[in-house]
């Protein structure tokens, strides 16, 4: 928060009589806003506990909990984070649960694979490492551990990062077991075994295609998974005589695997195993490598040459600013107009390029009011407009104006559609021929075929190519004069010089918008107002 103040609100509990069973501290602090209105700005609840230790004493508890529950109400963000962490004698643990729910991302993360994983450790040589993950924006399937590919190599990544985060769910879990080396008379035994997998069903939208174009999933959902094994075995003799000591190894093994898989459409596994074994250290030995493939990958296309515009320049009235006129109309200026088509040039694999049509969409252009600490949505008409050679979108309010004293929030949205009827552009750059300058190039888009059904939206790593700008200002008080600002035009003109007499007898004035709370007719028990406009002289004020 930026210019607010707040306060906060701390104690410290425990179980009774004494607290060593269970004890914490709890805080809640609440911020507000800066300003006349001087709203909850955020509310935040954290804490922590542990268990079995006294307050003084904290720092050897076995157990420890902590948590932060949050309420931002500028970004209407609810983000809560919780931690354990468990240390007994035979089990060590350690977790952590995420929850994040905002108007544009939610998602619900028990443990993570690109950070901390929920992890329990058993008598030192047990080890187990999961995850769980539901929502939005979910991150790209984790590479397989370096104990595997360093005996099978590094295959290619099941869900490449290209493909961007999708939603949905994924989830994983890994298991270690190396207990410490068996001994038994003469004989020796080590053993190191590794399992894992991970799998995540995502959508990533109906659009979603790979490189060579084809559909990817089903309505946009795909699954991805892989499975991963390694053991490591070692049997021997151990010898302490007077003159030779040490291990002498009867037999090694060492083997790997990989299964990967991706469905449907495309659907495709892949597989390696690798292996080596060794007998009487090394007299016979031997190594296999073996690989296989099932269908084609999924491999994402380049990014659009739409990622690199900018589609929206500015919004006005601008981020912050206060006494705003009541009748000023919420505008968004485009660097492109929207909805005219105009032409790229995009890079391809090869460093080829090829000629794409785009065209830009606005999407959503809404008004609210904070009404309290919350916003409610205010009804607009829309029309784009220019100023000066900037194309504009404005909306305005059903009633004209904007309530005095109010908070507002305006937000635009714009995202790129292509333009897909690759025979009729081809065609027509046939027709037109070199398109070596840009006028060249847009002189074809302005004359593509506009149906509908030839446009889609575009995507870049698996999201929309979009725009969002948002700004929030405050209105002024209600003025009880008209200003020049308000009148569109007036007869006589306001400082019009050899004005003749008796040119005009009835004069006018036209505003801009209806400002009818100047001119009520009001009613007070038996006498009824009339509101005139009259010519005054100003030099004798009559």
């Amino acid at each position: 928060m930026h210019g607010g103040w707040g306060f906060f609100a701390s104690m410290t509990f425990g179980t009774h009589p004494k607290p060593d069973i269970l004890n914490g501290d709890l805080t809640l602090t609440v911020s507000f806003r800066d300003g006349r209105d001087g709203g909850i700005s955020a509310i935040v609840l954290s804490g922590n506990v542990v268990m079995l230790a006294g307050l003084s004493n904290r720092g050897s508890a076995p157990i420890t909990a902590y948590a932060v529950i949050g309420y931002d109400f500028d970004n209407r963000t609810f983000h809560d984070d919780f931690r354990v962490n468990a240390q007994l004698e035979v089990v060590r643990a350690t977790g952590r649960l995420v929850l994040h729910f905002s108007p544009d991302v939610w998602y619900i993360k028990i443990g993570d694979p690109e950070g901390e994983r929920v992890q329990i450790r058993v008598l030192d040589f047990i080890n187990l490492q999961a995850y769980l993950m539901v929502g939005m924006k979910l991150p790209s399937m984790p590479p397989l551990p370096p104990e595997v590919t360093a005996l099978l190599g590094t295959p290619d990544t099941v869900r490449p990062a290209a493909l961007g985060r999708g939603e949905g769910f994924a989830f994983g879990a890994q298991a270690l077991f190396a207990p410490p080396e068996l001994q038994f008379l003469i004989f020796y035994a080590s053993i190191r075994f590794l399992v894992g997998f991970d799998v995540a069903l995502l959508n990533y939208d109906t659009t979603a295609r790979c490189s060579d174009g084809r559909r990817m999933g089903a309505n946009g959902w795909y699954a991805t998974g892989q499975m991963y094994a390694r053991l490591d075995a070692s049997v021997g003799l151990y010898v302490n005589l007077l003159f030779v000591e040490g291990k002498f190894e009867i037999l090694g093994l060492t083997v790997g695997v990989v299964l990967q898989a991706g469905l449907p459409n495309p659907t495709w596994i892949a597989g390696a195993v690798a292996g080596s074994y060794s007998i009487l250290g090394g007299l016979i030995s031997g190594y296999c490598n073996f690989r296989f493939t099932l269908g084609e990958r999924c491999t994402p296309p380049l990014a659009s040459a739409l990622a690199a515009v900018e589609m929206i320049s500015d919004i006005a009235p601008e981020n912050g600013a206060t006494d705003v006129y009541l009748f000023a109309e919420p505008t968004a200026f485009f660097n492109i107009e929207p909805d005219r088509p105009f032409a790229l040039e995009e890079m391809q694999g090869g460093g080829s390029s090829v000629i794409k049509i785009f065209r830009i969409r606005v999407g959503r252009f809404t008004l609210e009011k904070q009404v309290g600490t919350s916003w409610r949505s205010v009804p607009v008409s829309r029309r784009s407009s220019r100023v000066g050679d900037a194309p504009t979108v404005v909306i305005t309010p059903y009633n004209g104006f904007l309530e005095q004293r109010t908070r507002y929030r305006a937000e635009v949205r714009a995202y790129g559609q292509e333009y897909t009827d690759y025979a009729r552009l081809a065609q027509a750059i046939s027709t037109r021929g070199a398109t070596r300058t840009d006028e060249e190039r847009q002189r074809i888009a302005r004359e593509v075929d506009t149906v509908a059904r030839f446009w889609r939206d575009v995507y870049n790593a698996g999201q929309r190519i979009e725009q969002k700008v948002t700004t929030e200002f405050v209105t002024e008080a209600l003025p009880d004069t008209l200003r020049d600002v308000d009148i569109l035009v007036a007869h006589p003109r306001n400082r019009q010089r050899f004005f003749l007499t008796g040119e005009c007898r009835n004069g006018f004035i036209q505003l801009w918008v209806n400002r009818q709370d100047l001119f009520n007719r009001s009613r007070s028990g038996d006498t009824i107002f009339l509101y005139r406009v009259r010519f005054v002289d100003i030099a004798r004020n009559e």
